[in-house]
């Protein structure tokens, strides 16, 4: 029977992980012959992040390289990453009143993917744990804590929370040992919604960019030096340029390499799909480089230690840790990779699936 399923996740930002995965999910849920609507509402301090520094505010050089960036790119990439939300996606605003009021008419709310239990990155935000009593069922699917570092009184209010939950779906092995050891609570490991998708779906997407025919592709979240470095040195061996999709919250180019600016989510898709080889330090980059069969680095952050988790968790799952090594190029083998994905991808789609009956 269909059911009216919200969901619950990082919204209008200009991260290209955060809307490919939101969307990824409302397919899923909406292939399954339920009606999925994502709900609007923008946590405050994730709303603060994604804001343009106004003009009045500039203090300093600093404060006017911020304004400049939020004129010249980030202004132009919320305007398209909205239009994607809006073409593809049903949308229920939300305000700041109270929450289960505006969830009229839902039989669920699914909270993720991402990283919505993260709360360093959301402020501790605790509306992503659905706090309140309700009628609706929640879940959660793919949803991450980003880190497992809580203090006893978090793991005390993230239990009592997710005790109420019919189902929890963690993104990564460490979020479901913290679960089940630290807050008692049981979980089951799933896929990113991203990888639940095939690839057809994602390249009739895809919109083209102007790039050469053949190129390594370089996309950062942190890391951008190395990234931008090793994809150089790669692009050296294999004789053609690098194109280096530039992060909408940073301003400064780098040289030696065609920079992509303000691109659009069917952009970001069509560099990955035409792609002759990818490095990447983004969770969803080696997500995209696994749906489009590429072969690939993963450069790891060495700063963090819970950072890398929630990739090496998926290479290890489905035998792609070929791609962690920086010292070569990769040659993924992707007749195992894809049997190793659809098990996995099958095992998933049955977790959403009986978290929504």
């Amino acid at each position: 029977m269909s059911k009216k399923i919200g969901i619950l996740t990082f919204v209008n930002t200009v991260n290209f992980g955060a809307e490919l995965q939101c969307f990824a999910l409302y397919k899923t849920i909406s292939d399954s012959g339920h009606e999925p609507e994502v709900l609007v509402y923008e946590s405050p301090q994730v709303k603060k992040n994604e804001s343009s520094r106004r003009f009045s505010e500039i203090r300093s050089v600093k404060n006017l390289g911020g304004w400049i960036l939020g004129k010249l790119i980030k202004e132009p990439s919320q305007k398209k990453f909205l239009a994607f939300a809006q073409k593809n996606m049903s949308r229920r605003l939300m305000d700041d009143k109270d929450f289960y009021s505006q969830c009229s008419g839902l039989d669920a709310i699914v909270v993720g993917s991402d990283q919505v239990w993260n709360l360093n990155l959301t402020g501790h935000d605790w509306q992503f744990f659905l706090p309140g009593k309700t009628d609706i069922r929640k879940t959660s699917y793919a949803a991450s804590f980003g880190n497992t570092d809580f203090t006893q009184e978090e793991c005390e209010k993230m239990r009592a929370l997710l005790k109420d939950f019919a189902a929890v779906g963690i993104r990564e092995k460490t979020g479901v040992e913290l679960c089940e050891n630290k807050l008692q609570i049981s979980a089951a490991q799933v896929l990113d919604p991203t990888l639940l998708l095939d690839a057809s779906v994602w390249t009739a997407k895809a919109v083209s960019v102007k790039v050469p025919k053949k190129y390594v592709l370089a996309y950062a979240v942190g890391m951008e030096k190395q990234v931008a470095e090793r994809a150089k040195e790669i692009a050296k061996e294999m004789e053609c340029p690098v194109v280096l999709i530039r992060s909408p919250y940073s301003i400064k180019p780098t040289f030696g390499v065609k920079n992509v600016m303000a691109a659009s989510p069917e952009q970001f898709l069509y560099l990955f799909k035409h792609a002759s080889y990818v490095v990447t330090s983004s969770f969803h980059g080696s997500c995209f480089s696994l749906i489009m069969n590429k072969n690939f680095t993963s450069v790891l952050n060495n700063g963090e230690k819970n950072r890398n988790s929630r990739l090496t968790s998926l290479l290890e799952t489905i035998g792609a840790t070929d791609a962690l090594d920086p010292s070569r190029i990769s040659n993924l083998n992707y007749s195992q990779i894809n049997e190793a994905l659809k098990k996995e991808r099958e095992k998933s789609l049955k977790f959403l699936s009986d978290a929504l009956s």
